[in-house]
């Protein structure tokens, strides 16, 4: 079976290359979901699959006749989306092309109208509220600490977008949503010593940074992995929760750990 696809601003990818996602009704947000092998995508709404969302969407239950336009608007898509299958956007296109038109044509939208198609813009970038919080993970898991606002930049991650999006004001409560414990460190503790503590990892986070590296990877980690920085420090593991297989275990892994060792 031919692995699962999404389309993004006109360009296929495979879903893993851009999850995770926001959801929005049966689908995702900003995005369209596209099965190649019955060349069909899915309506946001009911997540039927079909070759053309446009005569669908007058029948659809949930959609309740709603406009393409409309749908777009409500699903995060931008207006020059096309609303149909790959292999009869092809035939749109050459269709266009032998009427000497361009092969999209951009609707009329108003100024503010743009800004309800920035999901799709967000997928393709990696800058939806989803993709961010993985890649804030990943961050702090290649550290193997809690990160600084200039070791975001450094990673392509703007903090002022980043705030504006989560609606946070400070580091501390983007720390909060990231799952990563502040434990001291950048703040003055009233009768202790300055010296920083040791950032930390809360343990459902370092069960979530394993299972994605195995959904990465199709496999547990070897101890090669911790050392070239792919995950947290091995002792990071092991302080908690007592032992690697402990870990695997915590992280629904135990069964393929064992078949792989």
């Amino acid at each position: 079976m031919t692995e699962r696809r999404v389309r993004i601003n006109g360009k296929i990818f495979l879903y893993k290359q851009k999850a995770p996602f926001v959801s929005s009704g049966a689908s995702i947000k900003g995005a369209i979901e596209y099965d190649p092998d019955e060349d069909k995508i899915r309506c946001h709404e009911c997540g039927g699959w079909f070759q053309n969302l446009g005569p669908h969407l007058k029948y659809c239950p949930k959609a309740q006749g709603m406009s393409g336009r409309e749908y777009k608007y409500r699903h995060g898509l931008k207006l020059t989306s096309s609303l149909v299958s790959e292999r009869l956007r092809d035939i749109h296109r050459r269709d266009a092309l032998a009427r000497h038109l361009r092969p999209t044509v951009r609707p009329h939208a108003r100024p503010w109208e743009h800004r309800r198609s920035f999901s799709e813009t967000r997928n393709e970038r990696g800058t939806c509220q989803a993709q961010l919080l993985q890649r804030m993970k990943d961050l702090g898991a290649r550290l193997g600490r809690t990160f600084t606002m200039a070791e975001m930049t450094a990673a392509g991650i703007s903090t002022r977008s980043t705030f504006h999006l989560f609606g946070v004001k400070d580091l501390r409560s983007l720390m909060a949503l990231v799952g990563l414990v502040p434990n001291g460190q950048g703040f003055r503790v009233p009768g202790k010593s300055r010296k920083p503590h040791p950032r930390l990892y809360a343990p459902d986070l370092l069960a979530e940074v394993m299972v994605n590296f195995y959904v990465r990877h199709g496999r547990v980690p070897s101890w090669t992995d911790y050392r070239r920085g792919l995950l947290p420090d091995r002792r990071t593991f092991i302080r908690a929760f007592g032992s690697i297989p402990a870990a695997f275990e915590a992280a629904g892994l135990g069964l393929v750990a064992r078949k792989a060792s």
